[in-house]
């Protein structure tokens, strides 16, 4: 990642999130992601995937798992359903998530967020490519990002910064405003988990602490 000058001292979370300092942010969690076992339940259930985002863009073996959402095959936002807010979504668990019980149970009692909006495993295949593109045009921290499986010669690449340094059991906040583009040149699936939804208390204070530790 290219260094980006910043007075540590002088930010509080809410600079941290929206002031574009950083074009990610590893966090420093309390617990441990169970990705093995979130793994393996992900392959006991390939079948429930759909396409995601095929429409007007170059992607190629992108697809998606929603395990809360709006719909088995409602993987997109809410404005694009109808919902101006996500709030006013009538987001809900899905019913594969009563074949994953650990995944859902993590989520629902250890994750330490209040509500969701989406929940949605995000699988790129061997040979895959997601095509460069930006998810905002403002600049923040966006949704968590953890890599429940990631090969090698996997690559997420943020134009201007490299390649975000993902180890299986990794979260992430990403700044969807630069640039991305991501490929698996492996010959395994590639899982990440995004998330979206409230936050609970804690989660102020991990991401205050996993800011100052990567600037320290």
């Amino acid at each position: 990642m290219i260094g980006v000058s910043v007075n540590k001292q002088s930010l509080d979370f809410y600079s941290i999130m929206n002031g574009g300092v950083s074009p990610w942010l590893q966090l420093k969690l309390p617990f441990i992601i169970p990705h093995q076992l979130i793994k393996a339940e992900i392959e006991r259930v390939l079948d429930y995937f759909v396409e995601h985002r095929s429409y007007g863009e170059d992607n190629q073996g992108w697809s998606s798992l929603i395990l809360h959402g709006l719909g088995p095959e409602k993987s997109s936002s809410h404005t694009a359903y109808g919902y101006s807010t996500a709030d006013m979504a009538p987001y809900d668990w899905q019913a594969v998530t009563e074949q994953m019980p650990v995944t859902k149970d993590f989520f629902k009692n250890h994750f330490g967020y209040e509500s969701y909006h989406r929940l949605r495993v995000m699988k790129l295949n061997p040979g895959g490519k997601i095509t460069l593109h930006r998810d905002d045009d403002v600049s923040r921290l966006g949704p968590l990002n953890i890599a429940i499986h990631q090969p090698e010669n996997c690559t997420l690449t943020f134009e201007g910064h490299g390649h975000v340094p993902y180890k299986n059991g990794s979260a992430f906040l990403l700044d969807l405003s630069i640039p991305h583009e991501g490929v698996n040149h492996s010959n395994e699936n590639r899982y990440h988990i995004i998330v979206h939804g409230r936050r609970g208390p804690l989660w102020k204070k991990w991401i205050e602490e996993s800011f100052l530790e990567s600037h320290a």
